[in-house]
């Protein structure tokens, strides 16, 4: 891909923002608005990240939008020291020749590549987590050995103070600023990643059985054998009722699910799997209610597209989930890795149609009021904007 070559007075008026991102797939849906609003906003934009894994369709939607890419082959969750290091020289060499004043890296190994560069060429870089991720929340003996490795790293990469991170929940930042040592002004909360509040919109949809929806990737961590165990539970109560997954397995995770135990469970008549989507809102739209028995979250995104909408969500009481759903209020909260509590909150929904109609309401209020894309986009553009003064300074000295 080619670049032009920037005059001297875009040189002093343009400043540079470079994402750097795992895949192309899981930017095009979650921070593909981000890249635009700076590039709306006066920033020049171009994108680092792995391309393809999901098809063709996610980079031609990013170019679409006028947002030039960088393409670089990078394991997302495993070490591959080889790979990594060539990975790293071809980045560290793109990053020289196009001299960005402003990175933003999401996931970690992002983060960790874009401040090493960071520290040595002196650009201020914003980490985003999403979520704790697998080092971090799971149990594994690999897990394990590598939780201390990592706090180490992370901790040296924000003692570099004009390193900042981001977070989506509460209990995320509180950990991080313990784990990492965070200082005054390095540490953001954002609202997640923006909910577009006019494609995710309610409507009309008849239903003539009692629809549970689940939208997202296919892994343990998302508490999916709970919810199949759960769907057996409520056809031995007698309910009638549909369970619809949407999405697809994370070969790359170690917490994927195969298609075989999927079609297994479809086999059995516990869920109908529709594989990717394309139509969130309809999918949700033809749902009563949305379910996630997730383990842990950052901000999750499904849960806030399902309020949108305006269906309630079952969701666990774990970090993310329950900062997404209020209690009683805009869904229900039960206890992790619990069936049977999963089951019966289901149960209690679909007896009660003007209660969880109720709670549908409330979910679509409580979108607009926190958690819209104008109100995250807003924040986000505040954060770059920030760190433009760092940014300026450092474009002084580079010319």
């Amino acid at each position: 891909m080619k670049f032009r070559k920037m005059s001297e007075h875009q040189t002093e008026t343009k400043l540079r923002l470079l994402f750097f991102a795992t895949e192309d797939w899981y930017f095009a849906m979650h921070f593909l608005h981000f890249a635009v609003a700076a590039q709306d906003r006066g920033w020049e934009v171009v994108l680092i990240c792995n391309t393809g894994q999901k098809g063709e369709a996610a980079l031609k939607q990013i170019i679409a939008a006028g947002i030039k890419t960088f393409p670089v082959k990078l394991a997302r969750t495993s070490i591959t020291p080889i790979g990594d290091l060539k990975a790293f020289l071809k980045i560290c060499s793109f990053i020289r020749k196009w001299q960005p004043q402003l990175i933003h890296a999401i996931a970690l190994k992002p983060i960790i590549f874009s401040s090493v560069y960071s520290v040595l060429a002196k650009i201020p870089v914003i980490n985003m987590m999403t979520g704790l991720g697998f080092v971090f929340t799971s149990a594994s003996l690999k897990a394990r050995l590598l939780q201390p490795l990592l706090s180490r790293l992370l901790r040296l990469i924000f003692a570099n103070r004009t390193s900042r991170l981001i977070v989506l929940n509460k209990e995320d930042a509180m950990w991080a600023e313990k784990t990492f040592k965070l200082i005054s002004g390095q540490l953001e909360i954002l609202p997640g990643v923006g909910i577009d509040t006019n494609r995710f919109s309610p409507g009309a949809s008849e239903k003539k059985v009692f629809t549970i929806a689940y939208v997202g990737r296919m892994l343990k961590d998302k508490g999916l054998f709970e919810l199949i165990e759960s769907s057996v539970l409520l056809k031995q109560k007698g309910l009638e009722f549909k369970l619809r997954l949407a999405g697809a397995p994370d070969p790359s995770n170690p917490e994927s699910i195969s298609e075989k135990i999927i079609e297994d469970w479809q086999n059995q008549g516990l869920c109908d799997y529709l594989g990717h989507i394309t139509d969130i809102p309809g999918f949700l739209r033809e749902a009563d209610i949305m379910v996630l028995p997730s383990y842990r979250e950052g901000m999750p995104t499904c849960i806030l597209e399902a309020a949108a909408v305006g269906i309630p969500c079952i969701a666990t009481d774990v970090p993310g989930c329950r900062e997404a759903v209020m209690d009683g209020i805009t869904g229900l909260l039960v206890p992790a890795r619990n069936p049977g509590a999963l089951a019966d909150a289901i149960n209690k929904l679909a007896l009660d149609r003007g209660y969880r109609l109720g709670l549908g309401n409330n979910a679509r209020n409580m979108i607009l009021d926190k958690y819209s894309q104008q109100l995250v986009l807003a924040k986000m553009l505040r954060i770059y904007e920030d760190s433009q003064k760092v940014a300026k300074i450092h474009q002084n000295t580079a010319h």
